[in-house]
């Protein structure tokens, strides 16, 4: 138990070291960034204002009743099958 808490104090403290060593070089002023972001800063500005168009969908009550149907057949028969599956198979398989 011991080793194995010490291997993951390990893995994370590798994984979070380069995540700070990230963090000082993205906070450094860079004159590349800061031209790259006047280039697209008022992008859509001249654009003019497109309103949203909502589309009925004829199909809808059909839809969510096979989308319930779907869900309950998933998670009361094909999931306890997949885990039956899952045990009764070999690992090396």
């Amino acid at each position: 138990m011991l080793k194995q808490l010490t291997v993951l104090l390990l893995v994370l403290f590798v994984a979070v070291s380069p995540l700070q060593a990230a963090d000082t070089l993205v906070s450094q002023d860079d004159q590349f960034d800061a031209d790259f972001a006047d280039d697209f800063d008022d992008d859509f500005s001249s654009q003019r204002e497109i309103s949203e168009v909502l589309i009925d969908d004829p199909f809808e009550s059909f839809n969510r009743g096979v989308f319930w149907v779907n869900d309950k057949l998933y998670f009361y028969l094909l999931k306890p099958v997949a885990r039956g599956y899952r045990f009764v198979l070999p690992k090396p398989a």
